[in-house]
């Protein structure tokens, strides 16, 4: 499937690392695999391109939230209402020893993945959780927004 190239159909267009890459409800989308997998492979290999997705307006990182929450979470120095951040992170209890961990840990798809742990390549949604990505079909989202 081809993404609409209308560009009223986007929040946003911009260029990382020569692909076209789109901004839609808070979310990136790539136009194939292989562009998706060449700006992942280069924000883990050279990583001068994330200060561009971390400050895409209408955008927020996976990376940018789990700090976020980190740093809340920290703060409260209580576990209350976990479940707001359940897309970006996930307490784990290791023999007694709780530690607030990421959803998305991938060093490449943290910076692709939005807050609800979403990025699409051409028609297909990608949901990410910790242990397995579920491909969805974008036109059975609920927006929420």
């Amino acid at each position: 499937m081809h993404l609409n190239h209308d560009v009223t159909a986007f929040d946003e267009k911009l260029i990382i690392y020569g692909r076209d890459v789109y901004l839609k409800d808070g979310r990136l989308i790539f136009e194939s695999i292989a562009d998706a997998d060449h700006i992942r492979s280069s924000i883990v290999n050279d990583g001068t391109k994330q200060p561009i997705l971390e400050e895409l307006k209408g955008f927020t990182s996976s990376k940018s939230a789990f700090m976020a929450a980190t740093k809340e979470l920290s703060e409260a120095a209580v576990f209350t209402g976990i479940d707001a951040y359940s897309n970006i992170g996930v307490l784990i209890d290791d023999s007694g020893e709780v530690s607030y961990e990421k959803v998305v840990d991938d060093p490449g798809l943290q910076y692709m993945a939005n807050q609800e742990a979403l990025f699409q390549i051409a028609g297909d949604v990608y949901k990410v959780y910790r242990d397995f990505v579920l491909v969805v079909p974008e036109d059975t989202l609920l927006y929420t927004k």
